[in-house]
């Protein structure tokens, strides 16, 4: 048996695509058809497997375009617990241990249990206590969607591992510290994020072989931290050397829109407080900008900013 180790290269999926001239020109919706047929659930249950990379990529462009509701009724349907499965299970538990538990003793009896139990897959804010959401160890969190517990699938005969950050620090070091505590400035980069009061807002972009992808999270404040719920997000963007996957936002697979220079800015449909969607794809060896992010909790005159460096 192969392995492959971190990120696949998407380029059967790139070679679709025409560039694209006209700003707001729709260059091609990618509409993975029949992706079931092309994906196994093996080794009882616990691993998933494609057929081929292309199988891989329809698959991945497919959930990615799903709300969350129908990517769980999407990997019920192959009888998969994926870490996407296991998160949405865990944000839901720590909603019910901070509603169950009468004082902060029982809380932190109750949230003990609960680091253990997701401890192994998963890890915890070790810079904020006041943080109770667990986080994927993921580098590429796309993925999220079909790797085990383990950060594996399988493509063919190859088995892929996931690239995986060891800790919560690590995950950190990889952004520039604002200067400011509660709003990220431009000195902040790939990731845009508010904290006021009693809402948190976030923007982190990521890339892999060329395609872009965007986690928007949310978080609110209650009598033991903060945790997970749902919001519509506002963001504006600028970016060099970038195409949009403009559908893709709006429920549909990705339709790239040359965005390359132009500002523009996005308002989302009711989300998770955890969501990764395709956010678009670079047109050069670099993609730089700059990303703003506020939300229904976050009011605009206390949106975050980040600088971008893909």
């Amino acid at each position: 048996m192969k392995k492959l180790f971190s990120t696949l290269t998407l380029t059967v999926c790139l070679g679709a695509f025409i560039s694209c001239t006209n700003d707001e020109q729709e260059v091609n919706m990618v509409k993975p058809t029949n992706a079931n047929s092309e994906i196994e659930v093996i080794n009882d249950g616990t691993m998933i497997k494609f057929k081929d990379v292309e199988s891989y990529e329809n698959a991945l462009l497919k959930v990615s375009a799903m709300s969350t509701s129908e990517q769980v009724s999407f990997l019920n349907s192959l009888s998969f617990k994926s870490q996407m499965i296991l998160m949405q299970e865990a944000d839901g538990e720590l909603d019910k241990i901070c509603n169950q538990a009468a004082d902060k003793a029982e809380f932190d009896v109750l949230y003990e249990k609960y680091k253990h139990k997701y401890g192994d897959v998963f890890m915890f804010n070790t810079i904020d206590a006041t943080d109770l959401s667990p986080y994927s160890r993921l580098v590429y969190v796309a993925n999220e969607y079909f790797v085990n517990m383990k950060g594996e699938f399988m493509i063919g005969d190859s088995l892929v591992v996931d690239k995986v950050y060891t800790d919560f620090k690590e995950r950190q070091q990889q952004f520039t510290v604002s200067t400011r505590s509660s709003v990220s400035d431009l000195s902040s980069i790939n990731e845009a994020y508010s904290r006021q009061k009693d809402r948190k807002v976030g923007l982190y972009l990521s890339v892999s072989s060329g395609i872009i992808h965007a986690n928007f999270t949310s978080q609110k404040k209650g009598v033991f931290g903060w945790s997970r719920y749902s919001t519509t997000y506002h963001a504006k963007v600028n970016l060099r050397g970038f195409e949009f996957a403009q559908g893709e936002l709006l429920g549909y697979g990705p339709v790239y829109v040359n965005k390359d220079g132009i500002p523009f800015a996005i308002d989302t449909k009711e989300m998770g407080g955890n969501v990764t969607k395709v956010f678009g794809r670079k047109l050069a060896q670099e993609c730089t900008g700059t990303i703003e992010i506020w939300s229904r909790g976050v009011p605009y005159d206390q949106r975050g900013f980040a600088t971008v460096r893909l």
